[in-house]
């Protein structure tokens, strides 16, 4: 999430979009729309063990698309931590860009 800075993509979801077969790869994140979004369920488990399903809404969907979008102007040292390469956290993709 600090990488790419994308608020309300969050691990639930994209969960769901794999399982789903919505998303194979990083790129695909950027081909989602607001009809693909909404109406997923997200499955999470609270502190007592319990299975929480919520339901991603039309206004919920067009808010991660629009970030999502917004992504698209980050610096290429966000990209590059993003990708999880090992050994290349937040300090060394900077250094790596500069």
């Amino acid at each position: 999430r600090r990488a790419m800075d994308i608020e309300g993509l969050g691990e639930a979801i994209i969960d769901q979009l794999v399982t789903d077969g919505l998303v194979r790869d990083y790129a695909d994140l950027y081909h989602l729309t607001v009809d693909a979004l909404a109406g997923l369920t997200s499955v999470t488990v609270d502190a007592e063990g319990q299975e929480l399903r919520r339901r991603v809404g039309e206004k919920t969907a067009t808010k991660i698309v629009d970030r999502i979008a917004a992504s698209r102007q980050a610096d290429l040292w966000r990209l590059l931590h993003g990708l999880g390469i090992r050994h290349v956290g937040e300090g060394g993709a900077q250094a790596l860009v500069s």
